[in-house]
């Protein structure tokens, strides 16, 4: 008569698929949250870019205007592509039409739109809204 041990090691399909399960139901809690704070981050750093870029452009128009700049609406069309250049190095960043327009109005920028991937920063001469 043969004695079968009872000293196996490993684990047995049962509870092999209770570990995956529970890693599956966590993933499931997780990721959703994961993605909402990459989402946040992407939004703080739209936050901070376009408010440079708003400085930017005010300070590049008052530099390449500066003679009618109160006296005038300019907006992102009317301005050169050496404007373009001198606003990217400015900002830091490649900035174009694709990616920014604004108007400004005596002065004062009355309208500005900054979009980065899927997010859109706006300022409409007093505050931002985000989206």
């Amino acid at each position: 008569m043969k004695i079968l041990s009872k000293n196996k090691k490993g684990f047995t399909l049962i509870e092999i698929v209770i570990v995956i399960v529970i890693i599956a139901i966590l993933a499931a809690i997780l990721v959703p949250q994961i993605t909402k704070w990459i989402d946040k981050s992407r939004i703080a750093t739209l936050k901070s870019e376009a408010d440079t870029i708003r400085l930017s452009v005010v300070s590049a128009v008052d530099h390449e205007y500066a003679d009618t700049v109160n006296d005038a609406t300019i907006t992102s069309a009317d301005v050169s592509a050496e404007f373009w250049s001198e606003l990217s190095k400015m900002a830091n960043r490649d900035l174009s039409t694709d990616n920014l327009s604004f108007t400004i109005t005596k002065g004062a920028i009355t309208n500005l739109e900054y979009t980065k991937g899927n997010h859109t920063a706006t300022y409409d001469g007093t505050d931002w809204t985000y989206e």
